[in-house]
């Protein structure tokens, strides 16, 4: 697997999705089937996606754990050109963005920490993602500096 620089990662799936979002026909995540489940402290989420499908993700706001339940996906990040087929589970990392290929009908499923317990879906998604690059750059400047070892 051939690891990019994630400034280079991202300008090519910004480019990407530049050139989806000039298609007439183009289909959004938002349009997509979804289904929500809720525990204390948790908030689940799953979305059914057609096959031959090119999309890109928005900038993940927080941590969480990602699993494919259905389907053959190609995946385009800071990490390469990645396959997986279902089943198959990943960690999503803060500031991950991704551009994917659908090859079959696929089924993601995403578990969110929710400590509020909150049901809105929209307040939800506003803090599961950054709504621009530059929001996600602001993020960034205001943690505070790590040593590097």
């Amino acid at each position: 697997m051939n690891k990019l620089k994630r400034d280079e990662a991202l300008t090519k799936i910004f480019d990407l999705e530049k050139s989806l979002l000039a298609k007439e026909d183009c289909l959004y995540l938002e349009d997509m089937e979804y289904n929500h489940w809720f525990a204390p402290g948790l908030y689940g989420r799953e979305i059914t996606m057609p096959a031959n499908m090119a999309l890109t993700t928005m900038i993940h706001a927080s941590e969480h754990i990602a699993i494919l339940t259905k389907g053959r996906i190609t995946v385009y990040s800071e990490n390469g050109i990645q396959e997986f087929e279902a089943p198959h589970t990943m960690i999503t990392k803060i500031g991950t963005k991704r551009a994917m290929y659908t090859h079959t009908e696929v089924v993601f499923i995403t578990v969110h920490a929710n400590p509020d317990n909150e049901q809105d879906i929209d307040k939800l998604v506003d803090k599961m993602t950054f709504k621009t690059e530059q929001d996600f750059i602001d993020y960034q400047k205001s943690l505070p500096l790590m040593e590097v070892l």
